[in-house]
């Protein structure tokens, strides 16, 4: 585990101040349209555009934009 080394993790779960929070499976669709793969051709810059262009047009109650982000990322990637 990388904290046993003394090394932290970067990425940290954030409070979700929401009462029954839920990813839509619309919205999870929406970000898996364009996801990202790693491959030579794929431009890393221009897929974290996209998804925060995408993030921002996403509105959740009681949900801040970095936990929207943080939740959502993961659906942008392929593999």
């Amino acid at each position: 585990m990388p904290q046993g080394l003394g090394i932290t993790l970067s990425v940290v779960n954030l409070t979700i101040e929401a009462n029954n929070f839920e990813l839509s499976s619309a919205v999870i669709t929406f970000l898996k349209q364009d996801q990202f793969g790693g491959h030579l051709s794929d431009n890393p810059n221009a897929h974290l555009l996209q998804f925060i262009a995408k993030c921002d047009t996403i509105k959740l109650n009681g949900v801040s934009t970095d936990v929207t982000r943080l939740w959502l990322f993961p659906f942008s990637l392929k593999d």
